[in-house]
Parts: C-alpha cells; sequence; structure tokens
C-alpha cells in the first residue's frame, strides 16, 4: 500500500512537468501615450474567436493618458502602428525583421485578412512587431 501511495505521488508531482502547458490569452493590451503630443494607434492582433488576424484604428491618445483594448488572442506578438498629430513622430516597423505590412485611412477603421480595408484615401504602413508574452494583460508605454 505504501509503494502504491508513492507512486500516486511522485506520478502527482511529476506531471505538471510532463504535461504541455496552454498558453494564456492575451485579455488586455493597454497603450499609455507620454509623448507631449496626442498620438493615433492602430494594431493588429489574432482573433480567437474569429481565428483570423484583425486590424483596427484609430484610438486618440492625449498626452499621459491610455488606450484599453479589450481582446482574446493566444498568439503573443501583437503588432501596432502609432503616429503623432501632424506625423511629427511615428512608431512603425519599418526595417524591423517580422514587420506587417497593412493598410490604414484618415477615418477609423477595421477589417480582418479576409477583407480590405474599407473606405478611400487608403495607404501603406509598416506595423511594429511587439512580444506581449504569454500574460492575461500587456502595457505599452509610447513616448519620444
Amino acid at each position: 500500500m505504501k509503494k502504491n501511495l508513492r507512486f500516486f505521488l511522485a506520478l502527482t508531482l511529476l506531471c505538471p512537468l510532463v504535461l504541455p502547458r496552454q498558453a494564456a490569452a492575451l485579455e488586455k493590451f493597454i497603450v499609455v501615450n507620454k509623448n507631449p503630443a496626442p498620438i493615433f494607434v492602430a494594431i493588429s492582433w489574432y482573433d480567437d474567436p474569429s481565428a483570423r488576424w484583425k486590424t483596427m484604428g484609430w484610438a486618440a491618445i492625449e498626452p499621459d493618458k491610455s488606450a484599453v483594448y479589450n481582446l482574446k488572442s493566444s498568439i503573443d506578438v501583437i503588432f501596432y502602428y502609432a503616429e503623432e498629430v501632424g506625423m511629427k513622430h511615428t512608431w512603425d516597423g519599418d526595417d524591423m525583421a517580422g514587420a506587417q505590412v497593412r493598410f490604414v485611412r484618415a477615418e477609423g477603421f477595421a477589417y480582418s485578412e479576409d477583407q480590405a480595408c474599407p473606405g478611400n484615401n487608403r495607404r501603406v504602413v509598416v506595423f511594429r512587431p511587439l512580444d506581449v508574452g504569454d500574460g492575461e494583460e500587456y502595457t505599452l508605454t509610447l513616448r519620444r
């Protein structure tokens, strides 16, 4: 009996080491503006419920304020593009490995990978990749 109990206890202790761990889904992505001027942010992420990559913008964020995106993504990379009002500064993925090219437009937009960016006056920008790890929440702080 003691031998069986020891075996059971050993098995119980080893199971977490052997069984694969399911990654936590990112549920909240927060962007904080520490820039002296307002910024506009667009993001692209893998949306678990639809099983598609989605792209949306623009979140207008005043200095020392934040935007909160509620989403569900088990992929540990989000892509973002941000620009200061008047295009005085951008946070983009130019010359970065793994960057994504996406269409944006001046007005708000949202589309998934199987759709075109809606509306007129679209332009191409390069989204910067960001490793958000495997937590449920991630905060990105943007400053010049």
